[in-house]
């Protein structure tokens, strides 16, 4: 059966012509369940409307994580790049001391320093 807003709204009213007490309490009844149906309605709407402004700020709060992983993670590998290549020139400048420097090992440095972490930038 197909059901029309208009006939919906005028059904209390139809039936409340009748004038018993029963349909008087039907017409009632019908008011207050359109008016509890409509109440709970715009409730539904706004949690739904709430729900979904939460689940937005969820997916920007989860980007902002990212974001900051992905910072602190491309920090902490050049700390450590920094850090390799220190330690490189120290080692450089020690077998420069012990007499043990020569192109050959500056280059054997720098290769592994390469293959560690690729050419420079």
């Amino acid at each position: 059966m197909e059901l029309y807003e208009a006939m919906n709204e005028k059904i209390a009213d139809i039936i409340a012509i009748d004038g018993t007490p029963s349909s008087l309490y039907a017409s009632a009844y019908i008011k207050d369940l359109r008016t509890e149906n409509a109440r709970l309605n715009a409730e539904n709407l706004r949690l739904s409307t709430e729900l979904a402004h939460r689940e937005e700020d969820l997916i920007h709060a989860d980007e902002k994580v990212f974001y900051r992983e992905t910072v602190v993670k491309l920090d902490e590998d050049k700390i450590k790049k920094q850090a390799v290549k220190e330690f490189a020139e120290k080692l450089k400048e020690q077998m420069e001391l012990n007499g043990y420097r020569s192109p050959l090992h500056n280059r054997i440095i720098d290769n592994f320093i390469t293959e560690l972490f690729g050419a420079d930038e």
